[in-house]
């Protein structure tokens, strides 16, 4: 009996060695070996490839062990072991399952698309010229923010009106380019025509805006870190940022003007930053706000293009500060009337 056993179980490992073979051999005609993958491997991604191999030497490892013991299981027909053979392959695969579905969402080892794909490196349509105007924008509100605040704070209704389109369109799943930015747009417009008649609106929203999208990026980074949470927990964080802001309505009101447009005009410059590097391949764009808004998008700090934005953020803004402070101090020295203007 036991000679049967070690015969048969003996046929069963020449076939499986032969179905190696083929595999090897058809992955040979399609591929290339890891040897030459190594080799020809170029950039940041090179040592995550390496961890996604050990993964799958890791899975396919344990999934043989788990094969002898229903080997075993079978020979001695004991069903107890069958169960617990059954139990630790369920919980294997979905740990297996769990990481690869996190390297697929953008989130493991190697910096895939996070099912976003990337623009064309060639292309120049409607998206390119919406990162213009973020970019021009950007620049009017750093420069002469407060100084044409009369004009201006319309503006800035656009842009928190249009960043809330793009957040609600993600939400309700609407990803197709035009009808996600015309809606965005028409949000953005009708805020624009609002703040014609309330300024006070506008205040409130300049207010909620800063908290809410405060609160996106905050809970964006705490997300790289934690688990993955339902989508809910999201809308939960910036509607608590909202609050806040509203809340201090009035604080924001007083600031000076140069702050708000400075830092409007930095985090749509560093926004812009961003675009470019989706634009060529070298990030996924995170902090692009047609990116931002959605819950699958987190930041990586150990990524040098989400520092290289975030700190152009931080840079337009201080320079926007010091600029705008800087031509109001000249303004304010520049007499009212000019020599040989005072003649009767």
């Amino acid at each position: 009996m036991s000679f049967g056993l070690d015969l048969q179980q003996a046929i069963k490992n020449v076939q499986i060695a032969k179905a190696a073979h083929k595999s090897f051999k058809a992955a040979a005609k399609v591929g290339v070996s890891e040897a030459e993958a190594d080799a020809n491997c170029e950039g940041p991604d090179c040592d995550g490839y390496d961890v996604l191999r050990k993964k799958v030497d890791d899975c396919l490892e344990a999934q043989i062990d788990l094969k002898q013991k229903l080997n075993a299981a079978e020979a001695a027909g004991d069903l107890a072991a069958t169960q617990a053979v059954s139990e630790e392959m369920a919980a294997l695969n979905e740990q297996c399952t769990e990481f690869w579905k996190q390297e697929a969402l953008g989130h493991g080892p190697v910096r895939v698309p996070r099912n976003r794909p990337y623009p064309d490196e060639e292309a120049f349509g409607f998206q390119e010229v919406m990162a213009l105007v973020v970019l021009a924008t950007s620049i009017l509100f750093i420069t002469h923010g407060a100084k044409f605040h009369k004009f201006l704070i319309c503006a800035v209704g656009m842009t928190i009106g249009t960043f809330g389109g793009l957040f609600l369109t993600e939400q309700f799943g609407i990803t197709e380019f035009k009808p996600k930015w015309g809606v965005s747009l028409a949000l953005g417009l009708a805020l624009w025509i609002a703040v014609m008649f309330v300024e006070q609106l506008m205040f409130s929203a300049v207010a909620m805006g800063i908290g809410g999208g405060g609160m996106m990026i905050i809970y964006s980074f705490v997300g790289h870190y934690i688990p993955p949470q339902p989508e809910y927990y999201m809308f939960v964080a910036i509607g608590i940022g909202c609050v806040a802001g509203y809340f201090l309505t009035d604080m924001v009101k007083k600031a000076a003007l140069t702050l708000i447009y400075s830092v409007l005009g930095g985090v749509l410059l560093g926004s812009a930053v961003s675009f470019t590097f989706w634009k060529y391949h070298l990030a996924h764009g995170d902090l692009w706000l047609e990116n931002i808004t959605s819950n699958d998008v987190t930041l990586d700090l150990t990524q040098w293009p989400v520092l290289v934005s975030i700190g152009t953020m931080v840079a337009g803004a201080l320079f926007g500060i010091w600029f705008q402070n800087k031509s109001a101090k000249k303004a304010e020295k520049e007499p009212l009337l000019k020599k040989g203007d005072d003649t009767v």
